[in-house]
């Protein structure tokens, strides 16, 4: 009926940390997946974060935890335990180039039951914070989806970049199947925040972002949906409202 059962806080006083995914295993366990870092404030160069995955139980009482490998692994979406227990999940990497610079790639890592590394697959060129990861997911032939936004640098200023929206489908061994980038709804150029995609039964992804739009004037931001086939095809681009 909606009431509250119970409410807990998770974390370390002086960190700030995030949650980012939540599954769950059986009635009584639930992985939570986010990351833990620095405190706001600190500065570029001594700033670190790590994934962070914990367990509780149906109370909200903490099984286990643990923490990724530092400024390696700095989240966890769309987190997944495979039939044979491994898990799976999007994250980026992270890298300081300056005093007031960084930049990150995104990327999928699979783990085995005990965290130990299987296999990770960079999807992203390494750019400033402007990657975004979007969703990760199953499809139900076996394989995985992951979205995000992609910042290709286009000349020498931090602020010379262009924005792609990317979308790939995975095997369970990390290969690429096939690959979507979109630089811009058509006749519009301007910066695209990923969002969820569901994967259908037939294997098609729709998926949805947010766009800004800042030129010509006035600024517009307006959903975007995109439609794509089981064999990586686009089947429709559907602008869905102005804000």
């Amino acid at each position: 009926t909606g009431n509250q059962i119970w409410s807990k806080a998770y974390g370390e006083a002086g960190k700030d940390d995030l949650m980012q995914s939540l599954i769950k295993i059986d009635n009584n366990n639930f992985v939570i997946g986010g990351n833990r870092h620095a405190p706001q404030g600190t500065p570029l160069l001594s700033f670190w974060s790590n994934n962070w995955i914990f367990a509780i139980d149906s109370m909200g009482l903490l099984k286990w935890e643990w923490f990724g490998p530092t400024n390696k692994e700095i989240a966890v979406v769309g987190l997944q335990q495979t039939t044979n227990r491994d898990w799976i999940y999007a994250s980026y990497t992270y890298k300081v180039v300056s005093p007031g610079e960084w930049e990150s790639q995104c990327k999928v890592v699979r783990r085995d039951s005990n965290f130990n590394l299987i296999w990770e697959r960079i999807l992203s060129p390494i750019g400033s914070y402007a990657n975004r990861l979007g969703d990760f997911a199953p499809t139900p032939d076996g394989n995985w989806i992951a979205s995000g936004t992609w910042a290709y640098k286009t000349g020498p200023s931090q602020d010379d970049i262009a924005f792609y929206n990317c979308l790939y489908k995975l095997n369970d061994q990390g290969d690429t199947l096939w690959g979507v980038q979109l630089k811009a709804p058509p006749g519009y150029d301007g910066v695209s925040s990923p969002g969820g995609f569901t994967v259908l039964p037939s294997g098609s992804v729709v998926w949805a972002l947010r766009y800004d739009r800042y030129e010509p004037q006035p600024a517009l931001s307006f959903g975007w949906l995109i439609k794509v086939d089981n064999d990586g095809c686009v089947d429709t681009l559907c602008q869905t409202s102005w804000l």
